[in-house]
């Protein structure tokens, strides 16, 4: 049903999951969707509800999701993959909204499981404009996230989207152009 031009979208969604279920998907499903519509990219973008204002080290939580994006990497070896890092999340601290305590140290972790897995990263948390960005977002008019200071509205995610959307066009010609001058 899909057309033969432009950008196709599979989500594979699961609210309030931390990602690492993705290798409890099995291989030759995988595969299958793969042979079907052969991804040229996923974008695994996982891990707002892992943040704990309590948790400093994630790394069980690296290790899981490693061993996610091997799985997928095995079954679709000719895929690039994309990890796009948490967003801003607020807590409130004596009455105060601040960016929670452990976004930092899992938004490093989740760079840490590109590096190890060999894969591409975008920071949203950056690409929304770092600390305290999402209470600027609930704040703006229109309202471009939730009062929960934790989720983007439609607004917000257009915003934030195309902000995607021309990162991997840029890195796609920056591709080209490299492919282009090796081989001179």
């Amino acid at each position: 049903m899909d057309g033969k031009g432009g950008a196709i979208v599979d989500n594979f969604a699961m609210r309030a999951s931390s990602g690492i279920h993705i290798a409890g998907i099995s291989k030759t499903m995988l595969q299958q969707y793969d042979r079907l519509r052969h991804y040229h990219l996923v974008i695994v973008m996982y891990g707002l509800n892992v943040a704990n204002s309590n948790q400093r080290n994630y790394s069980h939580y690296g290790n899981k999701m490693c061993q996610a994006i091997e799985h997928m990497k095995s079954a679709m070896p000719s895929t690039g993959f994309l990890i796009v890092g948490i967003g801003d999340r607020e807590e409130r601290v004596d009455g105060t909204l601040r960016t929670m305590r452990g976004i930092k140290e899992l938004m490093a972790e989740q760079q840490n499981i590109a590096s190890t897995e060999g894969v591409a990263f975008w920071s949203l948390f950056d690409a929304m404009g770092g600390a305290g960005s999402i209470a600027k977002m609930v704040d703006s008019q229109p309202r471009q996230a939730n009062l929960d200071y934790t989720h983007i509205n439609h607004l917000g995610g257009r915003h934030l989207a195309q902000l995607l959307y021309d990162a991997i066009v840029a890195g796609y010609e920056n591709h080209q152009r490299r492919l282009a001058y090796e081989n001179e």
